[in-house]
């Protein structure tokens, strides 16, 4: 059973594409080998297919919280996720959503976390703002710190 990281954001929506962002970081890390990378639109029916048969998951996505713009939080997802950080996604049904569903009709890995990015630039067009630019390589680092903990030390 692998690992996966799911980079969750729409590229048209400002700082809502940050975990796309991340994930184009990770790919240039050294990364256990049971690690599979991917990107989702935030469609929760394609979010839960991705946690199917995982034995673990991070899923890194744009977040709403009290913190400045760029802070990195880690959620885990053991337990029902608060509302609130997913209120400003671009996502109609998204991870929350999806989480939760994945949850109920049991396929959300053992294992499951979300490295949130705080934004607050959710306007089409444009690119990530620079207090998210310069979180993605913070982001980066957790997500990779998070899968030395779930893996091990087994690299490709």
């Amino acid at each position: 059973m692998s690992v996966v990281v799911i980079g969750v954001g729409n590229p048209m929506r400002g700082d809502d594409a940050v975990g796309l962002k991340v994930v184009e970081a990770l790919k240039k890390m050294p990364l256990p080998k049971e690690v599979t990378l991917h990107t989702n639109g935030g469609d929760a029916a394609d979010l839960i297919g991705l946690l199917d048969g995982a034995r673990a998951a991070v899923i890194c996505d744009a977040v709403q919280t009290d913190e400045p713009a760029g802070s990195v939080v880690t959620v885990d997802c053991s337990e029902p996720l608060p509302q609130q950080l997913f209120l400003c996604s671009s996502h109609a049904f998204g991870v929350a959503e999806g989480i939760e569903l994945a949850r109920t009709l049991g396929q959300l890995p053992p294992a499951c976390i979300i490295v949130g990015i705080a934004a607050n630039k959710w306007a089409v067009g444009g690119g990530l703002s620079q207090p998210m630019k310069d979180a993605v390589p913070q982001a980066a680092q957790r997500v990779a710190a998070a899968l030395q903990h779930i893996s091990g030390v087994d690299h490709a």
